[in-house]
């Protein structure tokens, strides 16, 4: 088993065990501040009202950003979502969505970043901005204070 951390490895690796591959997430371009990914639907992705649940929307945004957020990373460091911001702006049905992202500012700490999802039609039906932390490998951040 190797030590390296599964964050370096993973981007190296479509093949490694995460979130994303679990919901089928797909991605496309992954480079210079910049993501593109596509969810083929599946039956489970869908509410009982027949149209993409919420949540399975936010997962793509939340993924995609953060493939545009780690395209930018040296290899000491990882993220994290930060803070997400979606507006919903159609209901989602189809065979397919897309996604795509940027990175609009990125510092030593925090990246800002921006994205949208579209149907197989081309319709916009959500888009998003969020903050991304970014921190060295040898300083991960504290999870939350004891009790709490």
């Amino acid at each position: 088993m190797s030590t390296e951390p599964l964050g370096r490895r993973a981007r190296r690796d479509d093949d490694a065990p995460n979130f994303t591959r679990y919901v089928g997430i797909v991605r496309e371009r992954m480079e210079g501040g910049e993501c593109a990914v596509r969810l083929p639907l599946r039956p489970e992705h869908f509410n009982l009202g027949g149209v993409v649940h919420g949540g399975v929307t936010a997962a793509l945004l939340d993924s995609c950003m953060g493939g545009a957020v780690v395209s930018t990373l040296a290899d000491p460091e990882w993220c994290a979502t930060a803070s997400l911001e979606l507006k919903y702006l159609r209901w989602a049905a189809g065979k397919e969505l897309r996604c795509d992202a940027r990175v609009v500012k990125r510092g030593s700490a925090l990246a800002f970043v921006e994205g949208r999802v579209q149907d197989a039609e081309g319709q916009e039906v959500a888009r998003a901005s969020g903050v991304w932390f970014i921190w060295d490998e040898g300083q991960r951040p504290r999870g939350p204070p004891e009790g709490a």
